[in-house]
């Protein structure tokens, strides 16, 4: 099994700076559209077996637009895969010091969101249930989610690297390796678009 993860095309809220969460408002701009078409692209010669995406509007907007290219490719999607939920803040600007100060205390309040933890243990079920189903074939899986969900997922694959894993931008696809015991590994990132 091999399996890529990446984000969703460019959304409304991603060019306007806004702070996404579950909103469902958030959808996919037209460089966004363009972005899914050029990682369709990229995987076209050797396909994808299956495509997952989160149920959020920008992530299946960008599967939809990939299977444009990659057609006959299986599309499924997953509540796991959500972005982390903002609470009260989304829908604000990145630059609201409200927002800002919730960023650098060590815990969260209820109404700001989901925790940290939270997020991972969605990302690890996704993914435990992905490798049980996957792990003895030769199946490829593109998996579309959200910036700050990859980011808490990949530092804890990188044991001890929170803060160190660089944010995935769009266009950028980490490859993961499974071993037998289910657990995921992050073999390399690469970038589309740099």
């Amino acid at each position: 099994m091999k399996t890529f993860l990446f984000r969703h095309g460019e959304s409304t809220y991603n060019r306007e700076g806004r702070v996404q969460g579950w909103t469902e408002d958030s959808v996919l701009t037209e460089e966004g559209h363009s972005q899914s078409v050029r990682i369709a692209q990229f995987f076209q010669n050797e396909g994808l077996d299956e495509l997952w995406s989160s149920d959020l509007p920008r992530a299946v907007q960008t599967a939809e637009a990939m299977l444009t290219v990659l057609q006959g490719t299986k599309h499924s999607v997953s509540h796991l895969l959500r972005e982390r939920a903002q609470g009260i803040f989304e829908g604000r600007s990145y630059t609201d010091p409200e927002w800002q100060a919730a960023q650098v205390r060590p815990e969260r309040l209820s109404e700001e969101g989901e925790t940290r933890e939270a997020v991972l243990a969605r990302m690890q079920e996704f993914f435990a249930a992905l490798a049980a189903r996957n792990l003895h074939s030769d199946t490829r899986i593109g998996v579309i989610s959200h910036g700050g969900a990859i980011r808490i997922f990949l530092e804890e694959l990188g044991e001890g690297q929170r803060g160190k894993i660089p944010s995935l931008q769009q266009g950028d696809i980490a490859e993961l390796d499974c071993t037998p015991e289910h657990r995921f590994s992050l073999q390399h990132i690469f970038s589309l678009f740099s």
